[in-house]
């Protein structure tokens, strides 16, 4: 199963989405810039804005990205 989620930046007015199967694991990633070339290495304030649980991974992916326009 995966998670489907929206991360939003106070400091830099932007959101961020993503999937994974454990939110607090990749959110705490993103806080602490885990990967070095990653669009959420622009803020550490993230926090999860959006989130849609206990799809299969593809369809997870694949529900939320094509349409989501910030």
């Amino acid at each position: 199963m995966a998670i489907v989620y929206i991360l939003y930046s106070k400091s830099i007015d932007k959101f961020y989405i993503g999937s994974f199967i454990n939110i607090e694991v990749r959110l705490n990633d993103h806080l602490l810039n885990k990967y070095n070339s990653a669009f959420t290495n622009r803020a550490n304030d993230w926090e999860v804005y959006y989130k849609i649980q206990q799809l299969e991974f593809i369809p997870a992916r694949n529900s939320l990205t094509p349409t989501c326009q910030f």
